[in-house]
């Protein structure tokens, strides 16, 4: 393809014409990027497609979600007492991030204050937190029962940080509930990606393929020490609002600095509840993004970003939109995640930015070969990343 360079902004503007006359702009574009759109424009062109349709997809399966959700409601009404406290919805099915497969994820959320406190001080007791959720267990096992929808599997977790209840009813419907932090962490990260979502429809679109390449490469498990779909969320994030990452012109804005009202740990959590138990998401006024690139480039941009992201190096904080030089002097190294909510990482397993980084190398590798561009749902390549990462033959 021709090419030809002009100034914008001081900065380089590679202008590539394809054989249609289509033109394409870039800021600075590197080596991986000439390569991929000299050798793949066609696979390129069939990933914006099948990203479209990934999209829809995501949307239909809103609409199954609602009907299945009713079910739990259901449940929640004859388990408690909504007066006194209720389950709060968090992750994919208040994002809007969802598949045919997402699990309905609960936080308990006392309203009182005096007795949520009173809460929190008895389940720092293991002894209580166990006999908690082993009672809640039960309760809601037996109006499952009655609900002719009974429980068929259940396991919980109650020796971690954030005690865990997971149960799958006969109907297939899964639902985790945990107890709450005091920082209510689950519920103010997931208003924080919510309010992403509706900032630019670039963004669940791209990050419905960083969670389909993640799982097709084995490297999205948290119960393993693996990354977790908010460790994805948060790296995607931070690679769309960051100057540092697209200048000038980013995709998203940097909430906490734009829009604090919405997203700020000040906001008390009675009212962050609230949002989100509104079924219309919060609108991002005054934000419109300049950034056209479409999420082809985008793509390539975020691998070709993170391949050459020291992680031992830099910390992220999406409060700032920014990555500054942070060294760890130790061989357990992590990724360095800070999200508005918390003064530690979000990512505490060594495995995670390790499968990560072999993720990022192998995608790009690959993909400059023709492969893992638009391969969907299942790139056949993806085993010999598998061998590395799990040590399997």
């Amino acid at each position: 393809m021709p090419s030809t360079s002009t100034k914008v902004a001081d900065k380089t503007v590679k202008v590539v014409t394809k054989e249609n006359g289509e033109k394409r702009s870039a800021l600075g574009w590197t080596r991986f990027m000439e390569r991929m759109y000299e050798n793949h424009t066609d696979k390129l062109a069939s990933l914006n497609r099948k990203l479209e349709d990934l999209d829809a997809e995501r949307v239909r399966t809103l609409d199954e979600l609602e009907r299945r959700s009713q079910f739990v409601q259901f449940l929640e009404k004859a388990v408690i007492n909504e007066t006194k406290c209720r389950f709060v919805p968090v992750g994919s099915t208040v994002t809007g991030l969802t598949t045919s497969s997402s699990d309905f994820d609960y936080v308990l959320f006392i309203r009182d204050k005096d007795r949520r406190d009173e809460f929190f001080s008895l389940t720092n007791n293991a002894d209580h937190k166990k006999s908690f959720m082993k009672k809640l267990r039960l309760l809601i096992a037996r109006h499952a029962q009655e609900m002719e929808n009974p429980i068929t599997e259940t396991f919980s977790l109650t020796q971690v940080r954030v005690p865990l209840l997971m149960m799958k009813f006969r109907d297939g419907t899964s639902l985790d509930v945990t107890l709450p932090d005091p920082t209510y962490h689950a519920v103010r990260n997931t208003n924080l990606v919510r309010c992403y979502v509706q900032a630019d429809p670039r963004f669940p679109r791209l990050f419905g393929w960083l969670k389909n390449m993640a799982n097709a490469m084995g490297i999205r498990n948290s119960k393993q020490g693996l990354l977790s779909s908010y460790h994805l969320l948060t790296l995607l994030i931070h690679f769309l609002q960051s100057e540092q990452c697209l200048s000038p012109w980013t995709v998203l804005p940097v909430l906490s600095k734009t829009h604090p009202f919405l997203v700020s740990p000040d906001i008390p959590i009675d009212k962050v509840i609230d949002s989100l138990l509104n079924p219309t998401p919060p609108f991002i006024k005054g934000w419109s993004s300049n950034n056209t690139m479409d999420c082809a480039e985008l793509w390539l941009r975020f691998v070709d970003f993170y391949d050459k992201f020291d992680v031992a190096k830099h910390a992220i904080y999406l409060s700032n939109g920014i990555a500054p030089r942070r060294n760890q002097f130790t061989d357990d190294v992590k990724l360095q995640i800070y999200d508005p909510y918390s003064n530690a990482t979000i990512c505490r397993s060594v495995n995670a930015q390790r499968a990560f980084k072999l993720g990022i190398a192998f995608l790009k590798k690959n993909m400059e070969d023709g492969f893992f561009i638009d391969t969907f749902p299942e790139p056949p390549e993806v085993e010999d990343l598998k061998r590395q990462i799990l040590g399997y033959n």
